[in-house]
């Protein structure tokens, strides 16, 4: 049976999503910046509507960017990581790499041994994998590290791109880690990756555009500092982003499609 992981970083929609059958959430902040951690408010409110009923992972990420992190950065991860155990999350979602792009296993052992220590029962390795330079050799080394979840795209940018990578490396980890294949999943590929990859867990974030409410958009002001937009109506200020619960219900779809398929 396929496991789909929902992505979200706000309540939106969330209820229903699990009505349709989503069967774990990630949740972060700033899916626009490839997310980043959720705050304790946000971790809360969606215990509160899962009340137990599938598991919550939460990224740490304290920052967007890249995976090389200094120790104080660790520091506030290893916080992060601690708060979200004490809330009562399932898992933590993490990474950390060298700047040879290899993965950097003593950031990584630092993460987990506080998980473990916290009694979380998973800990993924999110998808700073696909950032790295070998992606086989950093298989490898999460392996030996212990954790037993990766998300990966196969190192592109969509899971299609990839999929012939994810089937490889679900074939060297030979079941000892679980490869999750995410990045660009949607209803019209999902069917597509699962045949080619042989994975057992999807991720997706299944997203779509709302038009903010707000009536007055005071001319040349933004709060983005790299924003490049002239006018209020292109900022992304104006612009947020929530699940949608057609294209989870599409998704959810296209796998039990999938599933019949394969049975037969």
């Amino acid at each position: 049976m396929v496991l789909f992981e929902l992505c979200v970083d706000s309540v939106k929609g969330l209820e229903e999503c699990i009505e349709q059958g989503v069967g774990r959430i990630e949740l972060c902040s700033c899916l626009t910046l490839g997310g980043l951690t959720p705050s304790a408010g946000l971790i809360c409110c969606v215990l509160d509507i899962v009340q137990s009923r599938i598991p919550v992972h939460v990224l740490i990420r304290p920052r967007p960017g890249d995976f090389v992190y200094t120790s104080d950065e660790l520091a506030v991860m290893i916080r992060d990581i601690r708060m979200a155990a004490q809330l009562g999350v399932a898992g933590v979602v993490i990474g950390a790499l060298m700047p040879d792009g290899s993965v950097d296993e003593i950031s990584t052992r630092q993460l987990l041994d506080v998980a473990i220590e916290e009694g979380l029962q998973t800990v993924v390795f999110h998808r700073a994998f696909d950032m790295c330079a070998d992606l086989k050799s950093a298989l490898k080394q999460i392996m030996r590290l212990g954790i037993k979840r990766i998300l990966t795209s196969g190192g592109c940018q969509s899971a299609v791109e990839g999929d012939d990578v994810i089937s490889d490396l679900v074939k060297q980890s030979c079941g000892d880690v679980i490869i999750m294949a995410g990045g660009g999943v949607s209803p019209c590929n999902v069917g597509s990756i699962l045949a080619t990859t042989r994975v057992t867990e999807i991720h997706g974030s299944a997203q779509r555009n709302i038009n903010s409410l707000v009536m007055y958009r005071r001319p040349g002001v933004s709060l983005e500092s790299n924003a490049t937009a002239t006018t209020p109506e292109l900022s992304q200020q104006y612009q947020q982003k929530a699940v949608s619960i057609d294209v989870v219900k599409g998704i959810l779809d296209a796998i039990r499609a999938h599933e019949r398929r394969t049975i037969i």
